[in-house]
């Protein structure tokens, strides 16, 4: 799975924009999904579904794999906007219990786009910690995925991270060395996706919670990384005051604007 390879041009330049409509829909979430405001990461990669892939995982070697195949779908981001899905690299960090995977998408030879984080750590014995955020660039503040019920410390892949002389997994893809199974394909449409998504995000393994629930993840000194900063701006657009008799309704709607640029 290591041995080919194949070398795909990515562009530099990432840039998205989202447009959310109504006074407070920035910081709404959707009602039947705890989705963030969407963004192109947002409509891109759903992390409902990228958990449901963690916990069916038998490593994250694995995952990996399962994260970027055509087959699962689940893999739907193209931030460069150069008409090809991102590959997904995945990375891990371990400090004593406490374990940082992290998602990112290789800008360049040594830049990346941090996407999400899932963090597990062993509080004590058999009771283990778990939580997907996702990058706040892209998701938003305190974003995150956790397990509905508390039986996760007998998957697979916590128990497979958790063995004795266990070594961090280090994705061996990069910038332009590409593993010979990843398939370059376009980006769908959202409905297209959400479609092709909702086999997993759909089984309601998991909650949206604002909650830490990995305490200890402080203990890994990682910095997400991100060649770009997000420049936020908000304008009201349009109001419109209907009068009627004994009744008067006003309507604003705002536009937000979301902007990535390149870090000087």
């Amino acid at each position: 799975m290591k041995g080919n390879v194949i070398s795909i041009p990515i562009s530099k330049k990432i840039t998205f924009a989202t447009l959310t409509l109504g006074l407070v829909s920035v910081l709404a979430q959707d009602g039947a999904t705890g989705a963030p405001p969407h963004s192109e990461a947002a409509s891109g990669l759903d992390l409902y579904a990228v958990a449901e892939l963690f916990k069916t995982s038998e490593t994250l070697e694995k995952f990996e794999e399962s994260l970027n195949h055509s087959e699962t779908g689940i893999n739907n981001l193209d931030l460069d906007q150069n008409g090809v899905v991102d590959f997904i690299r995945v990375t891990e960090k371990v400090v004593d219990d406490t374990h940082l995977i992290i998602l990112q998408m290789p800008v360049s030879e040594s830049e990346f786009q941090d996407l999400a984080t899932i963090a597990v750590d062993r509080e004590s014995g058999e009771k283990y910690n778990l939580q997907i955020q996702g990058d706040t660039e892209l998701y938003g503040e305190n974003y995150y995925i956790v397990p509905a019920s508390n039986n996760f410390g007998s998957w697979t892949v916590v128990r497979w991270i958790f063995r004795p002389n266990y070594r961090a997994y280090v994705s061996p893809y990069s910038y332009k060395s590409l593993p010979g199974w990843w398939a370059v394909r376009h980006p769908v449409a959202l409905s297209a996706y959400r479609a092709r998504t909702v086999a997993f995000a759909g089984r309601r393994n998991f909650i949206a919670s604002k909650t830490v629930t990995v305490r200890t993840v402080n203990k890994i000194n990682y910095h997400p990384r991100a060649p770009t900063v997000v420049t936020k701006t908000t304008n009201v657009t349009r109001t419109t005051t209907k009068t009627r008799p004994a009744t008067q309704t006003t309507t604003t709607r705002t536009q937000t604007r979301v902007v990535k640029t390149k870090k000087h």
